[in-house]
């Protein structure tokens, strides 16, 4: 899944990116579901200076997923 979040406390499991960008910003966030629902396979942020927002997400064969947005 993919979205926003402006939360500094939003729970990551193997971050690409652990924290929040600068505090009041927005960043995108990816999280990868075990396919039981139990848990986290990866939950990341993922932004820069300014706001981003993950507006969606496909998954390719290979299971590598890709993020649109802004």
């Amino acid at each position: 899944m993919a979205g926003s979040t402006y939360s500094s406390n939003f729970p990551t499991e193997k971050p690409l990116q652990g924290k929040l960008s600068p505090v009041g910003s927005q960043d995108a966030f990816v999280t990868k579901i075990l396919p039981d629902g139990s848990g986290k396979v990866y939950s990341t942020y993922l932004g820069g200076t300014a706001g981003a927002e993950g507006v969606g997400i496909a998954v390719d064969g290979a299971g590598a997923a890709y993020v649109v947005g802004s």
